[in-house]
């Protein structure tokens, strides 16, 4: 990560493939993820170095965008959550400004842009630049989101499985196959809830959920 004045080229025009005036709705230490569900959110009192810019593909042109690492001491803050539990843990999450189709009519938008209207935020963004000055105005402010499991089985490393003493362990000869998960799919437990280790339907690798953050919403969005 870095401070936003470190990176280069955020004032430039980024060509963002966004209607600003047509945002499309949403749909859609170690401390364990939250279950599935709605929560209220703080970010860090301090947004100028959880920046990271990247290249992105959007509709097939290379292109840089920026993305903000809540992680470690700059993590998201849980500040309600329904049963109580996980209330006061920290979250850890990546949210950028690379837009993506959101809806049938293919219009773009980003889970940043997303996150930033329901700070209050109107603004259309130009640059990679104005995006992380837009959501630094807003350190330590609070937001609702909803918390949505996936998993993926990568490819890029060798897959975990149960040995004959129901360890898991690491089987190095078996890369992963790719495949990912989403929440609909994640095995439920008789008990209620989602399985946080389950079998890759694939190639049967185990696998985790991560958490990801979707329907950013204001505080006075009644829940």
């Amino acid at each position: 990560m870095a401070n936003i004045n470190e990176l280069e080229g955020l004032g430039l025009d980024a060509g963002f493939e966004v209607d600003y005036e047509d945002v499309p709705e949403q749909f859609g230490g170690f401390t364990p993820i939250p279950p599935p569900g709605t929560y209220r959110f703080r970010l860090p009192g301090d947004l100028s170095n959880v920046w990271e810019q990247f290249d992105a593909t959007i509709n097939e042109k290379k292109v840089k965008r920026l993305r903000a690492n809540f992680e470690g001491t700059v993590a998201l803050e849980i500040t309600q959550s329904k049963s109580g539990e996980q209330t006061g843990d920290s979250f850890r999450c990546r949210i950028s400004n690379a837009e993506r189709k959101r809806d049938k009519e293919g219009r773009m938008a980003s889970d940043m842009l997303y996150l930033l209207r329901a700070l209050g935020d109107t603004a259309v963004y130009k640059s990679n630049l104005e995006y992380a000055n837009a959501l630094m105005k807003y350190a330590g402010r609070e937001f609702i989101a909803t918390v949505e499991w996936s998993a993926w089985c990568s490819d890029q490393r060798a897959i975990r499985v149960y040995n004959e003493a129901g360890e898991i362990i690491t089987n190095e000869q078996q890369m992963g196959c790719g495949h990912r998960v989403y929440q609909r799919d994640i095995p439920k437990l008789e008990a209620g809830g989602y399985a946080d280790e389950f079998a890759c339907p694939e190639c049967g690798a185990i696998l985790r959920p991560f958490a990801n953050l979707v329907q950013f919403q204001p505080l006075q969005v009644d829940r």
